[in-house]
């Protein structure tokens, strides 16, 4: 399927990563299909909906888990498209984030036999890239952030990438702070999506390793389309 975020040009960064994010899945489908589904618009078989799965799991992650274990494959159509508001602040995409990504790490981790490249090949490979490696990024970063900075006690280029880094890190705080959050400058809003994206990342993961429940799913609430 395809995604497409229409309504008032707010939280810009959504778009460049819901773009990027239909790229993927399109890839995915001409290898071995795709590893999650959209919450938006989403089909599946009856019979593989059916089949249990805890409350506290991601159904639309976990329905195209399903279908592998069951021996099918889910598939991205670009000709089913589904026309999405954007969300109105970047606060409530962070909180959306932090939710969805706390409820991910749990589904993988219910259904991480997937990740047995002898059982299932280019799809175990699929999953581990599309989401383990990019749930662990920031934790990438942040260990890059703390060897930079140690480097930059004495050497000139990782001064000057740590200098960059914080200029990064002060757009996405501008972003952050903005007083209206409905209207986020573009200039703000990507690296403030970008850095704080990756902050919900951290969040959920230290949801799931502290133990505590991951957060009752409830849909994400966005404008009306305009009828223009």
């Amino acid at each position: 399927m395809s995604v497409a975020n229409v309504a008032a040009p707010v939280n810009g960064g959504e778009g460049a990563y819901v773009g990027y994010e239909m790229w993927i899945r399109d890839l995915e489908t001409a290898v071995d299909g795709i590893v999650g589904a959209s919450g938006c618009l989403y089909a599946i078989r009856a019979e593989l909906h059916m089949r249990p799965l805890p409350e506290d799991l991601s159904r639309d992650f976990g329905a195209a888990l399903t279908a592998r274990e069951q021996g099918f494959r889910a598939v991205s159509v670009p000709e089913a498209i589904c026309y999405v508001p954007r969300g109105r602040s970047l606060h409530q995409e962070y909180r959306r984030k932090v939710r969805t990504i706390t409820r991910g790490l749990a589904t993988l981790a219910h259904k991480r036999a997937l990740l047995n490249p002898v059982r299932h090949g280019a799809f175990a490979w699929m999953l581990f890239s599309h989401k383990v490696c990019r749930w662990l990024v920031p934790w990438a970063l942040v260990a890059a952030l703390v060897a930079i900075g140690g480097l930059a006690l004495s050497v000139e280029w990782a001064r000057v990438l740590l200098a960059a880094a914080g200029g990064a890190i002060g757009l996405a705080a501008a972003g952050w702070l903005w007083p209206d959050p409905g209207s986020v400058p573009r200039p703000l809003a990507l690296p403030a999506y970008v850095v704080f994206g990756n902050v919900a990342v951290l969040h959920a993961w230290l949801r799931l390793l502290t133990g505590r429940a991951a957060p009752i799913w409830e849909p994400t609430r966005r404008d009306a389309l305009s009828s223009g």
